[in-house]
């Protein structure tokens, strides 16, 4: 982070954002988030609903969430063996969160897409 940043949100977590964004950042941890608000589910489920991402880095969002608090693992003493990730109460405090990130993606997703081709066509070579 740069010194200006530092500044503005230091790392000691006065900036309550960062606090959040620490928690729920990065590509999958937000969508992780959606699918477990409805209940439980097991890595193979989650894998289905989300199949974009890798199994690897599913395993290391999900670790990473329980490491938190935001989730935990729950293991099914059974043959075969069954595991299964649900929220936690501290996790289900994300749950509004969660649905007002959704809300806007779903109310500004067309602005952001025709401001994205917009620049894209901007920025390609001109047809001759």
């Amino acid at each position: 982070m740069s010194e200006e940043l530092d500044h503005v949100c230091p790392q000691s977590y006065e900036c309550k954002i960062l606090v959040t964004l620490e928690v729920i950042g990065g590509k999958w941890k937000g969508i992780i988030l959606f699918h477990l608000m409805n209940g439980p589910l097991r890595f193979n489920e989650l894998k289905r609903r989300i199949p974009a991402v890798t199994q690897r880095m599913l395993t290391l969002q999900l670790r990473e969430l329980e490491s938190d608090g935001i989730v935990s693992r729950h293991i099914y003493r059974q043959i075969p063996p069954k595991v299964d990730y649900t929220l936690t109460p501290f996790g289900e405090s994300l749950k509004p969160l969660i649905d007002e990130m959704r809300n806007w993606g779903e109310k500004y997703e067309n602005i952001l897409l025709t401001e994205r081709n917009k620049e894209t066509q901007e920025h390609e070579p001109s047809q001759v």
